[in-house]
């Protein structure tokens, strides 16, 4: 019934129903939120973890070099390891 009063899906009601009940329980509060922190709510940041790649690329670098060294081995073998 919702989603057909707002011309969108279900789910999408679902999901934004489950982001408001999870910022606050009661719905009227976040309804009457202003429209910045509403939108807080509505789009709330994800935390992403973070991955230092560099060290993780260093620390198989000998072991590629290594590989490469190896007669028969191309480019391709170590990456698809």
């Amino acid at each position: 019934m919702r989603s057909r009063r707002c011309e969108v899906s279900k789910n999408t009601v679902r999901d934004y129903l489950k982001l408001a009940t999870d910022h606050h329980s009661a719905l009227v509060i976040v309804l009457a939120l202003p429209t910045e922190p509403l939108w807080q709510v509505r789009h709330p940041e994800k935390v992403r973890p973070t991955v230092d790649r560099k060290a993780i690329v260093d620390a198989k670098t000998t072991f590629w070099i290594k590989e490469l060294a190896h007669v028969g081995v191309t480019r391709q073998l170590p990456y698809e390891e």
